[in-house]
């Protein structure tokens, strides 16, 4: 339990610091955009960016000075590095990590729970 409690802090600190919640993943550098790909978090947070913005057509901007105005939801999308073509790859990502993660866990029961008698 220990070593797993250590694995999984900064494997998660990095897939939410690569998720796009927190970093526009457009402006990342090369050298670590590659990230994003290691985290759950980056692969739902594109689909739910998606679904949420596919379908937004226009946008009222306010004439503030500094503030960018983005008229369409995949300009929002565009702006932030999601791309609605990711969509079904996103989802086939996430079930796949959700296999990988059950399979693995199943594996490190039965072989705890080998030797030890159970009543």
């Amino acid at each position: 339990m220990e070593t797993a409690a250590l694995i999984s802090v900064p494997y998660d600190l990095i897939g939410l610091m690569f998720s796009g919640i927190y970093l526009n993943l457009a402006t990342a550098p090369a050298y670590f955009s590659w990230l994003r790909y290691i985290s759950g978090f980056y692969y739902g947070t594109e689909c739910i960016s998606v679904l949420q913005w596919n379908l937004v057509d226009t946008i009222n901007c306010v004439n503030a000075e500094g503030l960018p105005c983005i008229r369409t939801g995949a300009g929002v999308l565009t702006r932030f590095g999601f791309d609605e073509r990711n969509f079904w790859r996103n989802c086939v990502c996430l079930v796949a990590m959700f296999c990988v993660a059950h399979i693995v866990a199943f594996a490190m029961v039965v072989k705890r729970s080998r030797g030890t008698p159970v009543y």
